[in-house]
This record gives C-alpha cells, structure tokens and sequence, in this order.
C-alpha cells in the first residue's frame, strides 16, 4: 500500500486548532519547505502552492486533501486515514469535542461538505490528552458517481463513532455526483477535510492532527 495524497502533518509538526467558540474549526495543512513547488527546465513546471498553509474554513476548502484523479481510483478500494488528540480540557471539562472527516463535493471557493465519518461528541479526559484515529476504507466510480465505504473510530484506545461503540460503521453519508476522470491542473474527484467542533466555548478547548493521508494499493 502507497500513499498518494497527504498533509505535511507528522509526530513532530501537527495541525493544531481549538480556543473559544463553537463552530466547526477545520484543520490546516503546513507550508511546503523552501522551494518545493519551484520548476526545474526540462524537469517540471512550478507547482500550485496555494494548497499548502492555507486555513480552510465553513466558506473556503481552499487547503484541502485533494483526490487524485486521471481514473487513479476510479473503482479502485483506496483508504483515508486521519489520527491526532485533543485534551486535557482542562479549564472546561464538561464540554465535548466531535472530529468529523467531511468531503467537498463542490469548488473550493464555494464548498459543499458532506460529512463521511466522525467520532461522535464526546467529553476529554480532565488529566490528559487522548489519541483519536479515523480509519475510512472507501469505494466509488464515476459510472454511478457514488463514493460509499465504511470507517472505524477509536479515541483513547476504545472503538468510538457517531453510531456508539461499534468497531466498524458505513460511512455517515454517501457521496454523489463524482467524477474520477478529471486531469486538469486543479481539477479533481472531490476534497477532504477534518474538522473540529467544540460543544462548549473556552480558551482551553485544543485539538491536534498529526496524520492525514489517502492510500491505495
């Protein structure tokens, strides 16, 4: 198995969101390194480096994991995984907090998101940070235009997902009107995201991702 698409994000370096307020607070991926996105003659054109570093927002997917297309999975199995931690609530432990991985259906500039898989609202642990995982298997062709799959949740090494406990769910919602053929410079199957929604507003509401990645095989 091979990753073809992912955030900077790693152990070292994560996405981190959180503070006051209770809309959903979508993470971000991190500036490329000094001039990765330059052309070499003979080599490659310059790179769109407007993906990388760029906050993506209830208005703007501009930032977001990109599906690759030119039919690269056009019914093909492939694999989204998002991993991070939130916590210690520690100047509001009663609130909660839900990561949900959504899909931008539309343009960047004008994006409509169809949430796929969540963890559910659930209340951090007061003394410390918890992992969470989202681990989506996902499938679609562009003859039917529906992606569908399935997805495992985990928090703080339980099973954890919008349905209870369940080690596996089918994904919250399907995805239509895909395309996989695309081969255009900035045009492509669909988008993905993670976000973060805070149940109550404090200072000390955090979230962090430090995997986010698609896989094929």
């Amino acid at each position: 198995m091979g990753v073809i698409a992912e955030y900077l994000v790693n152990g070292a370096a994560p996405s981190t969101v959180g503070g006051t307020g209770t809309g959903a607070k979508y993470f971000s991926d991190l500036p490329g390194r000094p001039g990765w996105a330059s052309s070499n003659s003979g080599v490659n054109a310059a790179a769109d480096s407007l993906q990388q570093g760029a906050v993506p927002s209830a208005t703007s997917a501009v930032g977001q994991l990109r599906v690759p297309g030119a039919n690269r999975l056009n019914a093909q199995k492939f694999y989204v995984t998002a991993a991070g931690t939130y916590g210690s609530d520690s100047g509001d432990p009663s609130g909660t907090v839900n990561i949900e991985l959504v899909a931008n259906t539309n343009t960047e500039a004008a994006p409509t998101y169809v949430v796929i898989a969540s963890l559910g609202a659930a209340a951090p642990k007061f003394a410390n940070a918890e992992g969470w995982l989202l681990d989506a298997v996902l499938f679609g062709d562009s003859a039917s235009g529906l992606v569908s799959g399935y997805y495992t949740g985990m928090v703080g090494g339980a099973f954890l997902n919008q349905a209870g406990t369940a080690a596996s769910v089918i994904l919250q919602n399907t995805i239509a009107g895909i395309n996989f053929a695309p081969t255009a410079v900035n045009s492509y199957p669909f988008g993905l995201l993670v976000r973060a929604t805070f149940g109550t507003s404090d200072a000390t509401n955090t979230a962090s991702l430090f995997q986010f990645q698609i896989s094929a095989e």
